[in-house]
Order: structure tokens, then sequence, then C-alpha cells
């Protein structure tokens, strides 16, 4: 399957991201690594803060496919998150980075991040959780909020130390134990 150039641009990009923060990334350098004119990539993309923007879009896309409809039990519900968190395990480093930059010096820009992953993500959790307490016995009096945060950053911040920061070097942990770890955590505390 050929890849589009406007792709080749994004992915040459995120390889680039990975080698130094997104400031010192120069168009000719994607250039040179997508095998372009550097005026190809304006015909893409018309600065180099739009393709910032579409590699953040390509983010939110990628990160907010979580799907908690029809759920039958709290088992269910945990695989759910699993996979979810699973998944997002599989992006590249680079997506970690971009999403450092932005919310280190893309304020604005990370708000309006933070709002979308709140309504795909977040709220999502939050509703099953609500619904848990009828149907499941998760407590009544619980912080949902508090526990949905501290059960994503946990996760995020555990990958971004791994992956991004390079502490997998110093002290490596499986992945999947992680994240199996942190969902019976949060399953756990949601019930006392």
């Amino acid at each position: 399957m050929k890849i589009a150039t406007k792709d080749k641009i994004l992915i040459s990009t995120l390889k680039l991201i990975d080698e130094k923060p997104f400031p010192q990334v120069s168009t000719k350098e994607i250039a040179e690594l997508t095998g372009i004119s550097e005026g190809a990539i304006f015909r893409h993309y018309k600065t180099k803060e739009i393709l910032l923007q579409k590699l953040c879009e390509e983010f939110l896309n990628l990160t907010t496919t979580l799907d908690l409809t029809n759920l039958e039990s709290e088992e269910e519900f945990k695989v759910k998150l699993v996979h979810f968190f699973q998944f997002l395990q599989k992006t590249e480093n680079q997506i970690y980075k971009l999403m450092l930059y932005v919310a280190m010096y893309r304020k604005e820009q990370f708000k309006v991040f933070n709002d979308i992953f709140n309504v795909n993500v977040y709220k999502k959790i939050e509703t099953v959780v609500k619904q848990g307490t009828h149907n499941w016995g998760y407590n009544k009096k619980i912080n949902i909020k508090l526990h949905v945060r501290l059960l994503m950053y946990s996760i995020y911040f555990f990958t971004i130390q791994q992956q991004v920061f390079g502490a997998d070097k110093i002290e490596k942990f499986n992945m999947n134990d992680v994240i199996n770890t942190a969902v019976d955590n949060f399953l756990h505390g949601i019930k006392t």
C-alpha cells in the first residue's frame, strides 16, 4: 500500500521529534527524511504550525478510541480498560514527546486537548463507574473524577518515565503488568 506524501511528512516529523524537540526540527530536515523538496511540505501544510496541529489531531484520534458502550459486567469493563491502555502502549514514543511539548509550551492548545480527552475518555469511564454503583457495588461516596484521573495519569506518567525519559534502562517494567495492576487497583479503590 502506497503511503500518501502528506502522511510521509507526518511520519518523518515524528521520527525527527524522537531525536530533538519539535521547535528544533526544521522543514529542511523533514523534507530530506521524506525524500521531497522543502517546498513540497508547504503544498501539503502551509506552515510548520499547521503541521504541528495535524500531528496533534492524529494523536487525539488515536488516543480517544475508548468504547465503553453495552458493558454487561465489571469483568468486561476491566478488559476494555486494559485493552485501551495496551493499545496506547503500542503508539510510538514520539507521540508522548509531542504531547509533552504541547503540555509544556502550548498551554491553550493543551487545554483544548484536555477538553476533548475529558469528553471522549474520562467522562466515559466516569459514566460506567456511576452505573457501577448500582450494578457492581461501587462505593457511592467516592470521588469518581479523582479516581479516574489517578488511573489515567498513573499509566501515562509511568509510560512517559519508562519510554520517553529512559527509566526502562535503569529499571524496566513489563507494561502489561503495569496496566493490569493499575486497572486492578482502580477497580478495588472504587469499591472501598
